[in-house]
């Protein structure tokens, strides 16, 4: 038997594998079915606000019944004399929610609210606090009474039709801190919503908690599942944010709002929103100052909106962070508006909108911004847009740019495709439409611009020099970017507490995928798909796309599909599937190659610590111009790091009407032949090792057919799985 194939290839295969693997933290448990209101008589407990009632009625009292509380008092002077409350359960807390809801106006000026036991709210539906008046108070989580004790909320549920939603609906106090919600379920009818606020309604900050005047949200997480059934037409305010819905009527007498070290892990349904976003819906500051969002991450299933929104462009936006930060002011210092150290995992879905005559904006960390100074620094967008071909400003980092934009250190590691100015699905952008950004160390998967028609960001490759982004350090000297084992791209350092091996599918890092393969633009050039990790970057490219786009993407980009990745696609949707198969390199023609099979031709043994695979294809005739192997190699470690090999061709130019077979021999029927392919020296230390492999004849009208198979040998060369 003739050997087509070296020892030295194997070891350059194994060289060249790549691992893609990474293992982290388990969701929580569901909660139970809710029923009636915490609100209702006998399911809330007042006896914490005590301290409140007054022997009188006052300007300052609300009245409750017979009983005289105080809240609408002034701010006390410093902290150390302000109102102190400890909430230590779920009955303490619907108390609060409901003596919010009995006032009107401002309430709880500089109090401070720390919840000290982890509650559970799963057993009635929960009322925001404060939907008829506005919360101006702290809200803090002390678990156990210790400063930054993080208490978890579970199973939270509203169902509102009307009026801002959250755990608080309206605020305007200091901070919302140090409160985790697990299990949560938000359906609202239209308006503004968010996990933990859904109006900030002016400043935030008295002055009375940190001594200076700033306040805001801080060391939040929540995984609230959100929707917005309807809306209102005809207004921007239908806004829904992770955390908080929107920001407003802000002023220059405080500091600006900070939202820091905040993560959302649920989902956000809002056809007929009009600005969406993992952290914050909308926040508006003409002349104002704007909020300071940093350390922020989302890893959501799902962020959507598109069906109906206002009709006007600039107030409307979908964006992994914020939907819209709007300013109009230019070069004004007090509007500039900053997102540091921001990760977004997500697929943002933007539906097919009922009236196609508006234009929206996405993007994967704002989807729109305005005429402010706009600075975006350490960011990145790791997940996928979703129907983008609907709409022009969409983009990696921020959808409606304008001017005044500067990306710092980012990485858009996700997919945001849009189309060219003819409508062709061929374009790729960091910042939709506008001036060209100042840029400054800026890194992509895909080919992108920079901005509409702009030069092109640094598509990353396995040869990209990354030293500069990865020595980044933030103030205590911890690296902000790393990479994790595996993957041809960088990550955020503060994603990978975060994501685990129920929502990292979610994380194109986390994928292994390699896109460097991948210019939209360049349409004149065929792209063919070669290995697994090209794979799954074309079945995220596809889900960008949208299903009834895929077929047509595959005929724009000319892209098509190696027969050895055939098997692999069983993986992916029906559609997908479909849609690959028809742009395979080779016709799929088992009377052409009939079979491949694999053996092995010696076995490892307690002297030997290799062994060698055989693969065998029959084919129909020896007529033909061309034939070989394409093999694809695969192993998990003991670390579970999955390793994968570039793809293997090997032409075969001998074929023959016998092989052996162990002792004996096997002969082809009648016109047909055997053609032969050996992999020597596989190591016996990598376990069980996958092997995908297609054999190909070249007819001379140009046509190919081919065939695939996988199997699957244990450390001794035997069979595991074929």
């Amino acid at each position: 038997m003739k050997k087509l194939i070296s020892v030295l290839l194997i070891l350059a295969m194994l060289a060249a594998m790549i691992p893609a693997t990474f293992v982290a933290t388990s969701a929580e448990p569901a909660t139970s079915t809710p029923s009636g209101n915490w609100t209702d008589e006998g399911n809330y407990d007042l006896s914490w606000g005590n301290a409140l009632i007054s022997a009188t009625a006052t300007d300052k009292t609300l009245t409750v019944g017979n009983t005289y509380y105080s809240i609408y008092h002034d701010y006390a002077s410093s902290w150390d004399k302000a109102n102190v409350f400890t909430i230590d359960s779920a009955k303490d807390l619907a108390g609060l929610a409901y003596l919010s809801n009995k006032a009107t106006g401002d309430i709880f000026r500089g109090d401070i609210f720390y919840i000290t036991a982890d509650l559970d709210l799963s057993a009635h539906y929960w009322v925001p606090i404060s939907q008829n008046s506005k919360f101006r108070g702290s809200l803090i989580g002390k678990l156990n009474g210790e400063d930054g004790g993080v208490a978890t909320i579970t199973g939270m549920t509203i169902q509102a039709t009307s009026g801002s939603v959250g755990l608080v609906g309206k605020f305007g106090g200091d901070w919302i801190e140090n409160l985790k919600l697990v299990n949560a379920k938000i359906s609202a009818t239209k308006f503004t919503v968010g996990s933990f606020v859904g109006w900030q309604a002016g400043n935030v900050g008295s002055g009375v908690m940190y001594g200076k005047r700033q306040g805001g949200y801080r060391n939040l997480y929540a995984d609230t599942d959100i929707v917005l059934t309807s809306g209102a037409s005809g207004d921007q305010y239908d806004d829904v944010g992770g955390i908080v819905g929107i920001i407003n009527d802000c002023n220059t007498g405080n500091l600006p709002p900070i939202i820091t070290k905040c993560v959302f892990t649920g989902t956000i349904s809002a056809p007929y929103g009009d600005n969406i976003g993992g952290i914050i819906g909308l926040s508006q500051y003409t002349g104002q100052l704007a909020p300071v969002i940093s350390d922020c991450v989302v890893i959501s299933e799902k962020l959507e909106f598109g069906k109906d929104y206002i009709n006007v462009e600039h107030n409307t936006g979908l964006g992994g962070i914020a939907g819209n930060l709007y300013s109009n002011s230019v070069g004004a210092e007090l509007d500039i508006s900053t997102v540091t150290n921001c990760y977004v995992a997500a697929k943002i879905v933007t539906l097919d909108a009922d009236n196609t005559s508006k234009q929206t904006n996405v993007g994967g960390i704002v989807g729109a911004s305005c005429r402010q100074g706009k600075t975006y620094t350490n960011c990145q967008f790791d997940g996928i847009i979703v129907g983008a071909a609907t709409y022009r400003r969409t983009a990696g980092i921020l959808g409606r740019s304008l001017v005044n934009t500067t990306f710092t250190n980012c990485v858009v590691s996700g997919i945001a495709l849009g189309m060219d100015e003819s409508g062709n699905l061929n374009a790729s952008r960091v910042g939709g439409t506008g001036d060209a950004p100042t840029v400054n160390n800026v890194y992509t998967s895909a080919k992108m611009s920079y901005c509409w028609n702009n030069n092109m960001a640094n598509q990353i490759a396995a040869d990209t020099d990354l030293s500069e982004l990865l020595a980044q350090k933030d103030t205590d000297g911890n690296a902000i970017w790393t990479k994790v084992e595996g993957s041809l791209y960088p990550i955020l350092t503060i994603a990978k507490d975060y994501l685990n091996d129920d929502n990292k599918h979610l994380s194109v890092v986390m994928s292994g995928a390699d896109f460097s393969w991948f210019n939209p633009s360049d349409t004149g050039r065929t792209k063919t798909v070669t290995n697994e990790r090209e794979l799954w970057a074309l079945e995220k490219l596809l889900t960008a796309a949208g299903s009834a786009k895929q077929s047509d993407f595959l005929t724009l980009q000319k892209i098509n599909v190696k027969n050895v990745l055939v098997p692999m696609l069983d993986d992916l949707s029906n559609d997908m599937k479909a849609a690959l198969l028809a742009k395979t390199a080779a016709t799929t023609d088992t009377a052409q190659v009939v079979k491949v099979y694999a053996q092995t031709s010696k076995a490892a043994t307690e002297d030997s610590n290799s062994y060698a695979v055989r693969f065998v294809a029959k084919i129909n005739g020896n007529g033909w111009t061309g034939a070989g192997f394409d093999l694809l190699v695969s192993y998990t470690t003991a670390d579970g790091v999955k390793m994968t090999s570039k793809l293997t061709e090997q032409a075969v130019k001998v074929c023959y009407e016998s092989i052996s077979a162990g002792d004996d021999s096997k002969t082809a029927p009648e016109g047909h032949y055997f053609i032969v392919f050996v992999l020597d020296n596989i190591p016996a230390s990598n376990g069980n090792m996958t092997f995908t492999v297609a054999a190909y004849v070249n007819g001379t009208d140009g046509t190919v057919y081919g065939d695939a198979g996988v199997i699957t040998f244990d450390t001794n060369g035997a069979v595991v799985a074929d």
